[in-house]
């Protein structure tokens, strides 16, 4: 299950912009996540155009880097760090202490590399007798499979540095305990893990949604390649003139279907970017499902969904049918018709 996990972490990692594994990743309104530096590579003016979905979102107004960070991505960037360390790749550092000696165990419920030193005094600290302590020779060996994820770090508030345990719903956002008596003073709010358990379950109705939505066009988009893939027989006694409508025709046709198919494309890529918040939401801290809630602007998605028509325009297939008045005369000429499918 962890190299399975591993493999599908890897394909991740990479920002679709540079290539390369993301370097302060951050998180634009459309929900596609791209290095910092690559969002300031294709800022326009004050805006923003999405690679993938092609939205256009406005820059804060303190620039990029005031654009959330994806904490998710982040957090996927610490455990293959954590694996390659656990696994001999890397060398690890002791967590614990200043100078940073090699590490030579790892405390599986802290989720700490201790080295020699520490790994005894950790063992000695109140509350800790119970804790998993493993020999990072005994993890190399392969000895033990486990399946090692770092903890989800504290997010702290930009204001007050301290940790958010709070979330306002009137202003639907996380904030710490100094925001409650100050800013939001008189607002409606309560502690994250309340609110987590209440909100998580409004998320996962939304990504359920959001599934069978693209579901819907995913099968829309398949049918629209066999429609629209499907080649128009041509009459070798055509004249000019007949040759010239048939293309008209069919270019006026095929311009419609291309539109319809680009159209279906932009959602489905929006809704996609939604459902790959889908691991934050179940397997997130409370305060990452929290955090990612206001992004969570599913009813918009929806009427752009609402709006879309996913029948698809069918090209038809042509026929030459020889005019009865003429065929003797001119055999060369006849009229089209429209075949059925």
């Amino acid at each position: 299950m962890a190299a399975e996990r591993m493999k599908k972490v890897a394909g991740l990692l990479n920002c679709p912009v540079c290539y390369e594994v993301y370097k302060r990743p951050k998180y634009l309104p459309c929900y596609h996540s791209y290095c910092e530096g690559c969002m300031e590579k294709l800022q326009r003016g004050s805006n923003i155009i999405c690679p993938e979905c092609r939205e256009t979102s406005e820059v804060p107004v303190g620039g990029v880097k005031e654009l959330p960070n994806n904490f998710f991505i982040n957090r996927l960037l610490d455990e293959v760090d954590l694996k390659r360390k656990v696994e001999g790749d890397d060398e690890a550092k002791c967590d614990m202490c200043v100078d940073e000696g090699k590490a030579v165990s790892l405390c599986l419920d802290c989720i700490t590399f201790l080295c020699e030193h520490c790994h005894e005094f950790h063992k000695k600290m109140k509350g800790n007798q119970n804790h998993n302590i493993t020999e990072l020779v005994e993890l190399q060996s392969k000895k033990k499979q486990i399946d090692v994820r770092p903890k989800a770090k504290s997010m702290l508030c930009p204001d007050h540095d301290l940790e958010m345990n709070f979330f306002c719903e009137t202003c639907d956002q996380l904030v710490c305990h100094y925001c409650t008596t100050n800013e939001h003073n008189g607002h409606v709010h309560n502690s994250v893990k309340k609110m987590a358990n209440k909100h998580r379950k409004e998320m996962e109705k939304m990504i359920e949604l959001v599934e069978e939505m693209i579901n819907k066009l995913f099968t829309s988009r398949q049918k629209g390649r066999k429609l629209h893939h499907r080649p128009v027989k041509l009459i070798n006694r055509l004249t000019c003139i007949m040759m010239n409508y048939t293309d008209n025709y069919n270019n006026k046709e095929k311009r419609r279907a291309k539109e319809q198919l680009e159209q279906i494309s932009f959602i489905e890529a929006q809704l996609l970017s939604v459902n790959e918040l889908n691991d934050v939401v179940k397997n997130g801290s409370d305060q990452e499902a929290l955090f990612i809630k206001k992004q969570f602007n599913v009813k918009r998605l929806t009427i752009s969904y609402s709006k879309l028509e996913t029948e698809l325009v069918e090209l038809p297939s042509m026929k030459f049918v020889p005019s009865k008045n003429y065929i003797e005369s001119f055999p060369q000429f006849g009229q089209y018709m429209k075949t059925e499918s």
